[in-house]
């Protein structure tokens, strides 16, 4: 069945943690849920996995639109700098109508990796809210 056109804007993250910063993402990512659960009523999904191996985690965000995505950047800024300390993003996708702006954005924070990975993963840890 298609679905109805949608204003919302997906984001689909790749990170990979800094060894030995794994409880210290966890915590970090907690501290910032709280703060965006609270403040963000644009964000419609809001998760973070960090999978088996405790080097890798995986964000998926929805938010209600281009708007919400933008808010989220300004609301959250002191909470992403304070993630972003215990790992890098590997890969950055968004899906949706966004504006030029916040592509040209997302180039600046993709660090490329030689990493090939492939297949599902398993996660021993999930933090975040659905609305």
């Amino acid at each position: 069945m298609r679905l109805e056109a949608s204003n919302e804007v997906v984001l689909l993250v790749k990170l990979e943690i800094n060894d030995g910063q794994r409880m210290q993402f966890a915590d970090a990512v907690d501290r910032m849920t709280s703060v965006v659960e609270r403040r963000e009523p644009g964000l419609l999904r809001y998760q973070f996995h960090i999978l088996d191996d405790g080097r890798s985690a995986r964000a998926i965000h929805v938010y209600r639109d281009a708007a919400a995505l933008d808010m989220h950047v300004q609301v959250a800024k002191a909470e992403i700098a304070d993630v972003m300390q215990f790992a890098s993003v590997v890969e950055l996708e968004i899906v949706g109508n966004v504006p030029h702006e916040i592509e040209q954005s997302r180039r600046r924070l993709v660090v490329t990796t030689s990493r090939a990975r492939s297949g599902a993963r398993s996660s021993d840890a999930a933090y975040g809210f659905v609305r």
